[in-house]
C-alpha cells in the first residue's frame, strides 16, 4: 500500500471585501490546506498577508467552529445559546417570517447584507431571489460603500478606475480622507510609508475629518478645494 501524501501548491486570491485582493499561494496535502501565505511574485501583495488571512487556516479547522444551528435561550447579550436541528432552525425562522409578513406585510422585513466574503455562494445568491418572492422591502446591499462611490465619482469622475496604487511611492502628497489604511489596506499603507520616506507630505485622518464637519455645508468639489487651502493656504 502506498503511502505517498498528495501534495499540490496552488494559487488563489483572497475572498474577502478588501480593496487589497491579495494574491496567495496555499499548499494542499490530501486534500487539507497545510499552509497559506502571500503570493511573492505579485506586485501587489509582496508575500505577506493581513492579520485576518494570515491566521486563516487555523480559524477554518479550528474546533471551536460552529457546525449547529444555536438558538439564542437567555436576554441579548447574556451569551446564552443551545444547538438546534437545521430543520428546527428553518422551520422557526420561516414561521417568524410568516407571522411578520401577516401582521405588518412582507415590507416590514428588510434584508441587510453585504460583501464580507466576496463568494459566489455568500453574497449574491439567491438570497435575492428569495427576498424578492417574499415581497421583502428593497435595500441598496453597498450601504457601506455607496456614500464613498458618490464621493468619489463628484471628485474624480464617474467610473471608479481608481489610481494604480503602485504609482503611490512616487506620490507628492498623499491625504488618507476616511480611511482606515493601515488595518483595512495594508499592503497600500506599506506603499504610502515608503512615499513618506520618499519625501511626500502626508495629511492625518483626524485633521481631515475636523475640516470635513467644517465645511460639511459645500458641496464635494468646494469642499475638497477648501480642505486644501485650509491645510497650505497660499501654497496650494
Amino acid at each position: 500500500m502506498s503511502t505517498t501524501s498528495a501534495r499540490r501548491t496552488s494559487h488563489n486570491v483572497c475572498h474577502l471585501d478588501c480593496p487589497d485582493t491579495c494574491a496567495m499561494r496555499v499548499t494542499v496535502v490530501d486534500g487539507v490546506a497545510v499552509d497559506l501565505r502571500g503570493d511573492k511574485e505579485h506586485p501587489f501583495t509582496r508575500g505577506f498577508l493581513c492579520q485576518k488571512m494570515a491566521g486563516f487556516l487555523e480559524r477554518v479547522y479550528s474546533p471551536d467552529r460552529l457546525l449547529t444551528p444555536l438558538r439564542r435561550v437567555g436576554r441579548k447579550g447574556e451569551g446564552r445559546f443551545e444547538p438546534i436541528g437545521w430543520d428546527e432552525a428553518i422551520a422557526t425562522i420561516a414561521e417568524r417570517f410568516r407571522s411578520v409578513a401577516a401582521g405588518f406585510g412582507p415590507e416590514a422585513i428588510l434584508p441587510h447584507s453585504y460583501y464580507g466574503t466576496m463568494g459566489k455562494l455568500q453574497s449574491s445568491s439567491l438570497d435575492r431571489r428569495f427576498f424578492h418572492r417574499l415581497g421583502a422591502s428593497k435595500l441598496d446591499r453597498t450601504i457601506c460603500s455607496t456614500a464613498g462611490m458618490v464621493g468619489y465619482e463628484y471628485t474624480v469622475g464617474r467610473g471608479r478606475f481608481g489610481a494604480d496604487p503602485l504609482a503611490v511611492p512616487k506620490c507628492k502628497l498623499i491625504i488618507n480622507w476616511g480611511s482606515n489604511t493601515v488595518d483595512t489596506n495594508s499592503h497600500l499603507w506599506s506603499l504610502m510609508i515608503a512615499a513618506r520616506k520618499a519625501g511626500a507630505s502626508w495629511e492625518e485622518l483626524q485633521a481631515v475629518i475636523n475640516l470635513a464637519f467644517l465645511f460639511r455645508g459645500l458641496p464635494a468639489f468646494n469642499l475638497a478645494a477648501e480642505i486644501i487651502n485650509k491645510i497650505y493656504g497660499d501654497k496650494a
